[in-house]
């Protein structure tokens, strides 16, 4: 491990605590209602918005709502399950990649294949800035960069590529979070930004969390909603041998980022309902649904139960 033990051992305690100090979701916090708007960027000459809304009373019990212009998504927490509600049936990628960016803190502790690394601290314009280094197969990295007088995460750096043969170079992405604000003695952003290769992909904007009244009981499933297992702190999913669909050689003429599948990795391992939201050309799309059908994971777990997930690719 590089940097020693005691330093790997520091920086995991760090990043802990900012973990704890943010997180709003942690068992026992009081609950509360957050109401957000999302924009998307991606497609610059198409942006789209929408808007959030989430009541929360406990990790295991939860509503949130997503809309935007003919798109409404509607998910109910009740204990170990997850019912989810879209209309249309297929998500729209820039509202759930930004969604999850309202999951806040994100979790690279909770991976199986990422290893906190070190720590370590510089002075910049007379600030501290402390940095917690954490790997996979000592090819993808991720820098989380923490205040000074508090351990607030303010960026997350992505760099690398999780699985050798990757056919696109230089891939990175950034999370920046910004404007804490103090709710119950935790810190938690009002506004975050997503960036992929340097450029500005997406940006949340919490409008309000405040107290919620308590419930006596749970929240109602929309009568068209399907279930699934969850729990709020999955081990994620990742495949087995170290083998990723982006692994193979790309079909001539294929254009990074123009390319979008939607999928569930289901509790066998392998991929369902593997759809095609932003196509390609039929030859490049089937090229990669194929590679997709063949890829078997690990599959997330909840206590060791193994779970299903969601996963959108962009390639």
């Amino acid at each position: 491990m590089h940097g020693g033990e005691k330093t790997a051992a520091q920086a995991a305690q760090l990043l802990s605590e900012a973990i704890q100090l943010s997180d709003i979701r942690a068992p026992g916090s009081t609950p509360f209602r957050l109401n957000a708007r999302l924009v998307g960027t991606e497609d610059k000459d198409h942006p789209i918005e929408a808007t959030y809304s989430l009541e929360w009373q406990s990790p295991t019990s939860w509503r949130d709502e997503l809309s935007a212009t003919n798109y409404e998504e509607v998910r109910v927490a009740r204990g170990d399950h997850l019912f989810i509600s879209r209309k249309p049936s297929n998500p729209i990628a820039a509202l759930f990649h930004l969604r999850r960016l309202i999951e806040f803190p994100v979790r690279p502790d909770l991976s199986a294949i990422m290893r906190v690394e070190k720590l370590s601290e510089k002075r910049s314009h007379g600030n501290l800035q402390r940095i917690v280094e954490v790997s996979a197969y000592d090819r993808f990295s991720i820098r989380v960069f923490l205040g000074e007088s508090l351990p607030t995460i303010s960026r997350i750096e992505n760099n690398g590529v999780l699985y050798p043969g990757y056919p696109f170079n230089n891939f990175g992405s950034s999370l920046d979070y910004q404007d804490y604000q103090e709710f119950h003695g935790r810190q938690f952003p009002h506004k975050l930004i997503q960036r992929n290769s340097g450029r500005a992909s997406g940006e949340v904007e919490i409008l309000e969390v405040t107290d919620a009244p308590p419930q006596a009981t749970s929240f109602d499933p929309p009568p068209d909603a399907r279930w699934t297992r969850w729990c709020a702190h999955p081990t994620p999913a990742h495949p087995i041998l170290n083998r990723d669909p982006v692994l193979l050689t790309p079909p001539p003429l294929f254009r990074s980022g123009a390319l979008q599948i939607y999928g569930i990795i289901g509790t066998d391992g392998l991929w369902h309902n593997l759809t095609v939201l932003k196509s390609e050309g039929e030859a490049i799309d089937s090229y990669f649904l194929k590679s997709f059908a063949g890829t078997k994971y690990s599959p997330a777990t909840c206590d060791g139960t193994p779970v299903e997930t969601e996963e959108i690719r962009d390639f």
